[in-house]
């Protein structure tokens, strides 16, 4: 049968109804020979849910054309001749032949793209972009403490924008995972055998706007770079992949739990970088699933954007007071350097996968009175973790580095705003989201 003889999927652009239509009741309905109607509401949530693309950024005449086309090209599908083989794999080809086509037509309309443009930002500013739409000749520059940058706030008095400053939001105590996915937070360790930076660089595009703007949605790759380590440029790239790591991880922790007299707390927060690293390492997916020494990689940890829209709103002021909103997106991002790693594996135990270096080491620990011993619990204890805070471009090191961190964010940064995500609309705390890697619900299905 051709595609002259499809039963007729009927668009009825007014007309409203609660049932629901999926692609998957579009296709069976053709193989079904039954005759279809949907509506627009129908049509923007195949669009939004099964093709991925977020009408809310589009430009509603462009909405309008898509949901047409998606009749159009269902209509003329040329391999609706192969319906009754088959069904799964070529409804696969059917989502994916729609998909390709709608996509198309957005790569080639761009004139009607809310985020259409180049926006750049590594600092607190607006840059113009070249499109129709009216910017500000000027950056504002606003500096002070953290608990006030994080809390701004604007409005319109006598042609006049005043900034003013939220209540700011109190710390929440976190555990360590959090934390280590904290806004501005790095960390570094520096063992014998692996030293790991890693470093929450999210990208921030901040700028103001009268409120019924539209908003602009800066580009973002879920890669940002990849750079070698200068002062190491000279070096190969030499790969090493997860499951190396995991196991070089795994006995490094074993064998650091029977240190004497190792700080408890200390071996926790190595065990997590650890952890995080390796987390790391398996969802930026390089090369399959490695990382190679003398490398940094930047990557969107998370897989998503999200926002923030802050404005005065006052009742008893309507009438001298204009919103503004001050819109920060944001795109959590992490840069990961594997600043060195020298362990080798030891081919001599094939009972399991062990290492020269940490077998060498488990030898030395049977002998308590080592003196090698006493200096690398020393050096454990007190030098191999450092954290930093991005923003105020300060370190804290020593035993007491994890507190003495916590405790500078907590007084100078206090805890931050609510996030609304850009695909779903959900509204977000940040400690849950750290928490979760900056992963939610809809963004786990990638």
């Amino acid at each position: 049968m051709n595609s002259d003889e499809l039963p007729e999927l009927r668009y009825i652009h007014e007309k409203e109804s609660d049932t629901e239509v999926t692609l998957r009741i579009i296709f069976d309905a053709v193989i079904s020979g039954i005759t279809l109607e949907v509506n627009r509401k129908h049509l923007e949530s195949i669009i939004n849910k099964e093709l991925n693309i977020e009408t809310n950024e589009l430009d509603i005449r462009l909405t309008k054309v898509l949901c047409e086309a998606v009749v159009y090209y269902v209509g003329i599908w040329t391999d609706w001749e192969h319906r009754n083989q088959h069904h799964d794999v070529w409804f696969k080809r059917f989502c994916e032949y729609l998909t390709v086509k709608t996509n198309y037509i957005i790569k080639n309309s761009t004139e009607f793209i809310e985020d259409n443009g180049d926006v750049v930002e590594k600092e607190t500013q607006t840059n113009k972009i070249d499109r129709q739409k009216e910017l500000a000749p000027y950056n504002i520059v606003v500096g002070g403490p953290p608990a006030v940058l994080n809390n701004l706030i604007f409005t319109m008095y006598n042609g006049s924008i005043v900034i003013k400053q939220h209540i700011p939001k109190p710390w929440k105590d976190l555990k360590l995972p959090q934390f280590l996915n904290w806004p501005y937070v790095t960390t570094e360790v520096k063992l014998p055998d692996i030293s790991i930076t890693r470093a929450n660089q999210h990208q921030i595009s901040r700028f103001i706007a009268l409120e019924g703007i539209p908003l602009m949605r800066p580009h973002f790759d879920r890669i940002n770079h990849i750079t070698r380590i200068p002062e190491k440029a000279e070096n190969e790239f030499k790969p090493y992949s997860y499951s190396y790591f995991s196991h070089y991880f795994g006995q490094l922790n074993a064998i650091l739990q029977t240190l004497p007299h190792g700080n408890r707390q200390r071996l926790v927060e190595l065990a997590a970088i650890f952890t995080e690293f390796l987390k790391d390492i398996k969802e930026m997916k390089l090369y399959k699933s490695t990382m190679s020494p003398y490398v940094t990689v930047g990557f969107n940890i998370g897989k998503c954007r999200y926002i923030r829209s802050k404005k005065m709103v006052n009742s008893a002021a309507q009438h001298t007071h204009t919103p503004i909103n001050y819109f920060e997106i944001i795109t959590p991002s992490v840069d990961v350097s594997l600043n060195y790693f020298k362990a080798k594996q030891d081919c001599e135990d094939t009972s399991r996968v062990s290492f020269k270096s940490l077998n060498f080491l488990a030898e030395k620990l049977l002998d308590p009175s080592n003196s090698d011993i006493a200096e690398l619990t020393f050096f454990i204890n007190n030098s191999s973790v450092t954290f930093k805070c991005n923003l105020c471009n300060e370190s804290f090191s020593g035993a007491d580095a994890y507190n003495s961190a916590t405790k500078h964010f907590q007084q100078l940064h206090e805890g931050e705003q609510l996030v609304l995500c850009l695909k779903c609309g959900k509204q977000y705390e940040v400690h849950v989201l750290c928490n979760q890697r900056w992963f939610h619900r809809c963004t786990r299905h990638y």
